[in-house]
């Protein structure tokens, strides 16, 4: 599971984080502390200070963001395509923002 977090913020190398308050292993973040640079953190209550996957989907879809334009299908963009490729199959990061 670590493997695939490390390769995971290898290829995205994120400036930023958003982390689930207090649900993280010690090994996680010392796995965090050692893949990133220096990225703005924050750890936030799941639920309360933000959605998780599946609500933010649907909150994108009833909002109408995205949405098809003369003939074409409505589609997500492709930065959020590759997100949720990555993380849809993803243990590590249960509550995780995408």
């Amino acid at each position: 599971m670590r493997t695939g977090l490390r390769g995971h913020i290898t290829v995205l190398m994120p400036q930023e984080i958003i982390l689930p308050k207090g649900k993280l292993s010690s090994t996680t973040s010392k796995v965090l502390r050692a893949s990133l640079r220096n990225p703005r953190q924050h750890q936030l209550a799941p639920g309360d200070s933000f959605w998780d996957a599946a609500y933010t989907l649907q909150e994108i879809e009833q909002a109408g963001y995205f949405k098809a334009s003369q003939g074409q299908q409505g589609a997500l963009p492709p930065a959020l395509q590759v997100m949720l490729l990555l993380f849809s199959h993803s243990r590590f990061c249960s509550g995780c923002m995408v």
